[in-house]
């Protein structure tokens, strides 16, 4: 599977801070024609461009102000955060998502290979008409886009402020080898594998999790679906809430999927802020792990960070190495080794110091063909260790991306744990969250 070449790292969007506003999924594209489940959209209906998307030519996507998604029109949208889902391309293929009418940046967010379903979240600055543009690489692929939030530009007071935390395990529904007690778990007594039956409901505020008991907007956690019986999709949504239409794990029988999720929780939700994991075909185990939340409108929890875009640009790539970032050498990373990188100061990113500096970066990293099944951590370079918890589970040999949000250390840095085998990873930054 291909990727995107070397480093790039000439970033020119203005960055514009903003409050985050969480909404519950809805499916605001699907290229597949409509029916046997599947909405009519602007992607498969009407006279915009519909159908699958080829290769090289952008696929325009409205994301602001259409009805029924709760992103309102422009002006003061800066961003949208989307789950999309590539269904089934004729070809391995690579995926990138960036404001319409800009300059396409030598990035990734998604790698599916062919006949494959495979999801990511892309927080994505927004074009001035309101629009986003997807570029696949080569062949055909369906695609659906589930907006989950936007970034607001023009909200004000406590609502929307993002609190990041050490990545933080709540909820695994396994038990033994080394899992610990947890409240998907029966407190460590008996496996709680997920069925369509039985839908999971969690408490964010538990078993140890930082996210305090009130004053809760939305958590943001890596949600990774373990060895289901048959393939099968994954949706979170707010406890106690419908499920709606739409996906944020896609997965074959046997296979470890992780994807970020950012989920609303229920207003007023106090002592027991629950979010609801709901899986369609078989059984299949799920591992949460917590990496912050935003605060909402009551004014309880008033401190935060604003989020800002910039163009998305490559800050490394460990098969070529990036002369401008010191910690990024060519070189794989082995088996219990960790990548150290500046993040602060480059690729749009302000440096450490100022009234801006970065709180917590989102970036999209990219796990190339293993040597052995392994699993990445992402995690600030002010801890010792890294904490048990993961982002990335890549088979051996095949490529795999996720969404990362990730507090940065005091000194600019963060730092990539791989667990087994060796490993180049690739980091493609796509904005930040500072207080001001």
């Amino acid at each position: 599977m291909g990727t995107s070449g070397g480093p790039d790292a000439s970033p020119s969007l203005a960055p514009s801070s903003g409050h985050y506003v969480p909404l519950t999924p809805f499916r605001i594209c699907d290229t597949r024609s409509p029916g046997s489940g599947i909405p009519a959209t602007q992607c498969n209906s009407g006279p915009a461009p519909t159908g699958p998307i080829g290769a090289g030519t952008p696929r325009p996507v409205q994301v602001a102000g259409v009805p029924g998604s709760g992103v309102p029109a422009e002006p003061g949208v800066s961003a949208v955060v989307v789950n999309v889902t590539a269904i089934g391309p004729s070809a391995g293929t690579v995926l990138t998502l960036y404001p319409d009418g800009g300059a396409k940046s030598n990035t990734s967010n998604l790698n599916p290979a062919a006949g494959t379903v495979v999801a990511n979240l892309v927080e994505v600055a927004v074009g001035s008409d309101g629009k986003i543009d997807v570029l696949n690489g080569v062949g055909t692929t369906n695609l659906a886009l589930d907006v989950e939030g936007y970034v607001s530009t023009t909200a004000s007071g406590t609502a929307g402020l993002y609190n990041p935390t050490a990545p933080t395990r709540i909820c695994d529904t396994r038990i033994g080898r080394g899992i610990a007690p947890n409240q998907c778990n029966g407190s460590g007594t008996v496996s709680r594998p997920i069925t369509p039956s039985t839908p999971l409901t969690f408490n964010v505020g538990s078993s140890g999790s930082p996210v305090p008991s009130t004053g809760v907007s939305a958590v943001v956690f890596n949600l990774t679906a373990i060895a289901p019986t048959a393939n099968t999709v994954l949706t979170a949504y707010p406890g106690g809430g419908a499920k709606p239409t739409a996906s944020n794990v896609n997965l074959v029988a046997g296979a470890v999927v992780p994807n970020r999720v950012i989920v609303p929780v229920p207003h007023d939700c106090n002592a027991t802020c629950t979010v609801t994991i709901y899986n369609s075909a078989g059984s299949v185990n799920v591992a949460v792990d917590i990496d912050g939340w935003f605060t909402d409108a009551e004014g309880i929890q008033t401190t935060g960070s604003l989020f800002s875009a910039v163009t998305p640009s490559r800050l490394c790539d460990t098969r070529y190495g990036n002369s401008d970032d010191l910690g990024c050498a060519k070189a794989a990373i082995t088996a219990q080794g960790t990548l150290n990188i500046l993040v602060a100061g480059l690729a749009g990113i302000p440096a450490m110091g100022g009234a801006t500096q970065p709180l917590a970066v989102v970036i999209n990293v990219t796990a190339v063909a293993p040597t052995a099944p392994t699993y990445v951590t992402v995690y600030s370079s002010d801890l010792g260790s890294a904490p048990n918890a993961s982002d990335l589970n890549a088979p051996a040999g095949h490529t795999t991306t996720n969404l990362v949000v990730v507090q940065v250390g005091a000194d600019g840095r963060i730092n990539l744990f791989n667990d087994a085998g060796s490993v180049n990873l690739i980091v493609d930054v796509l904005g930040y969250y500072s207080l001001s």
